[in-house]
């Protein structure tokens, strides 16, 4: 678990997670009007602007590359905002952020005490944490809240880490092995105690065994029985083959040839069955029908296994026979594409491995040599993080402005 100072490109993922737990636990327990300014306080324009400004610094909580928990805390040492999802709750990660923010207090803002405004349900936990209430709850705004502080010790500043389960992993083990040798010693004393009690005299051991006869079989009958065991499945299954039936079953050829293709020959001939005979003639047509058409989609399972084994090689690597080959199949790719979305020329087609690299390449490309200051770039509140951090450094760079359309209580944009 890593517990850190957010940067500037995490703070959305951190508001996203801050309304996510407001709305799941807190916010049943508000006012429409206290819902409407905790929205308004922890809209991204404010809170970006308080980070520039110095007066409030985030800080996260990591399962790896995941944000399980963030808290807030003001120059002047008051905690605006602290939640933790609720599927890393009691499993000490408030307790990491808390100790962290308690250090950065002490060496950092050198404030003398910690406030926070808690909502009614979450008091117990600052309690827990070693703050102390000041005044009775109060609303304000529709914001329901209990007031608490804690004193700054530069004294107790101590690395921020989990509690060690060692001790109780060990005393756990112990437990177990003494449970395991009791139970070992009382199945061997029952073991015991039962063999003193249930000892068969000697004279009726002969009775006791069973004779043991076999029989002999002819060689034939004993291969049968065997080859009838080792079946199994479908080849289990009696063959019975039916005489005189009324339709009879023949063998059809489906060829295909391209020649029209620039790069390649596409030419092949698939065998299937044909059904004659049926007395209903619809029926008939029906079944050799879908015959073929499993016949024709197995072709086309196997044309794209090959294409993607053999034809997708990257051109730049490859060092056999089939690299021009390759190269004019791309280029009459990129010709079909550029007719299909009216481009004005197949060289305006660039190839990228995913959407990421190209909006990347759209930001700092085109953004970086056309954006000028105080121009706009718009997109939504909603954004994944490749259509919002290229854009945060380009109108960093360019001294543009990037502008976010936010959703309303409908979740539609606005």
């Amino acid at each position: 678990m890593e517990i850190r100072m957010l940067h500037q490109y995490e703070l959305l993922p951190a508001l996203h997670l801050v309304w996510d737990v407001f709305a799941d636990e807190i916010a049943p327990s508000y006012t429409p009007e206290g819902v409407a300014e905790f929205q308004k306080f922890i809209k991204y324009d404010n809170i970006y602007t308080m980070c520039q400004r110095r007066e409030i610094f985030f800080f996260g909580a990591f399962q790896g590359t995941e944000l399980c928990g963030t808290i807030a805390v003001k120059n002047d040492g008051h905690i605006s905002l602290f939640f933790v999802r609720k599927q890393y709750q009691g499993k000490g990660i408030g307790r990491m952020l808390f100790q962290c923010v308690y250090n950065y207090c002490a060496q950092q803002l050198c404030v003398k005490t910690i406030t926070v405004n808690s909502a009614p349900q979450a008091v117990q936990k600052y309690i827990h944490l070693g703050m102390h209430v000041t005044a009775e709850e109060q609303v304000v705004n529709g914001i329901r809240s209990v007031p608490l502080e804690m004193y700054v010790i530069p004294g107790l500043v101590r690395p921020v880490k989990k509690k060690s389960k060692k001790p109780i992993i060990i005393v756990s083990i112990i437990c177990m092995v003494i449970v395991i040798g009791l139970f070992v010693g009382e199945v061997k004393l029952l073991k015991s105690i039962q063999k003193n009690i249930y000892d068969v005299p000697d004279i009726y051991e002969e009775f006791a065994e069973e004779p043991n006869h076999e029989y002999d079989l002819p060689n034939e009958e004993k291969e049968d029985s065997t080859d009838e065991e080792n079946l199994q499945g479908i080849e289990s299954i009696p063959e019975k083959i039916e005489e005189n039936l009324s339709y009879e079953i023949t063998e059809d050829t489906y060829s295909f040839s391209d020649r029209e293709k620039k790069s390649m020959l596409i030419e092949f001939n698939v065998t299937y069955p044909v059904v004659h005979g049926l007395p209903d003639a619809g029926v008939e047509a029906k079944v050799n029908e879908e015959e073929r058409i499993s016949k024709e989609v197995h072709r086309q399972e196997k044309e794209t296994i090959r294409i993607a084994n053999e034809d997708l090689r990257n051109e730049h690597e490859s060092q056999r026979t089939q690299n021009e080959t390759e190269r004019i199949s791309n280029e009459d790719t990129r010709i079909k594409i550029s007719e299909f979305i009216n481009a004005r020329y197949p060289e305006e087609i660039v190839f990228s491995k995913n959407a990421t690299e190209s909006l990347n390449l759209l930001a700092y490309s085109y953004g970086l040599n056309n954006l000028k200051k105080d121009d706009e770039v718009v997109i939504s509140i909603m954004e994944h993080h490749s259509n919002l951090v290229p854009w945060q450094y380009v109108t960093t760079k360019t001294k543009s402005r990037l502008k976010y359309l936010y959703i309303n209580d409908e979740y539609e944009l606005s």
